[in-house]
């Protein structure tokens, strides 16, 4: 449940408290569910990719939604975002805000990181579950992600990885830049 007169979540849907309570002698924990090192690359592959039915739509609505997020965090106009479609002469789907960026440890500690999340504090965000920004891969092997901050510009290339070998990111270039701050992803 939400208070939604609050800014403030009162409970988050994905940190459900439980207390369980058990009787009898021979009850015991078996294991704990889990992703063993073994699936870890299957399962990043389910929820990158086959989560989505309109994959498309779906690119659209996570990539815009960070970036009014990221808007919205920074207290600046959503109208300032800047959303590209594909063209004949540009097949590339690019969205551009003008947020705070990400440095490159919250590209590899938060962006990088199925289910982690900046975005739990408050109601004013869109994003919570920490996997619509890996959203591209369902419909490409790799996308692009520009970061602008503190006057330094970085170019990662996310590269979708299969059922046996993980995603990857990597740091393609960094230089200095006097572009304003924000983020642009840009899928093929």
């Amino acid at each position: 449940w939400r208070d939604w007169s609050s800014d403030v979540c009162s409970s988050d849907l994905n940190d459900t408290k439980q207390d369980i309570q058990t009787s009898g002698n021979d009850i015991r924990q078996v294991s704990e569910f889990r992703i063993s090192a073994n699936t870890q690359a299957r399962m990043l592959i389910s929820l990158s990719d086959k989560i989505y039915q309109a994959k498309e739509r779906a690119i659209c609505r996570e990539y815009i939604t960070n970036a009014l997020d990221s808007m919205t965090y920074s207290g600046k106009s959503a109208s300032e975002i800047v959303i590209t479609l594909p063209t004949f002469d540009d097949s590339n789907f690019k969205v551009r805000d003008f947020g705070e960026g990400l440095t490159e440890n919250e590209i590899a500690n938060v962006f990088c990181v199925f289910g982690e999340s900046t975005k739990r504090q408050s109601n004013a965000y869109v994003g919570q579950i920490g996997i619509g920004g890996k959203a591209a891969f369902c419909i490409s092997d790799s996308f692009t992600v520009t970061s602008w901050v503190s006057g330094v510009k970085s170019i990662y290339q996310c590269i979708k990885g299969d059922t046996t070998k993980l995603h990857q990111c990597l740091l393609l270039s960094s230089c200095i830049s006097d572009e304003p701050s924000g983020i642009e992803i840009c899928i093929p």
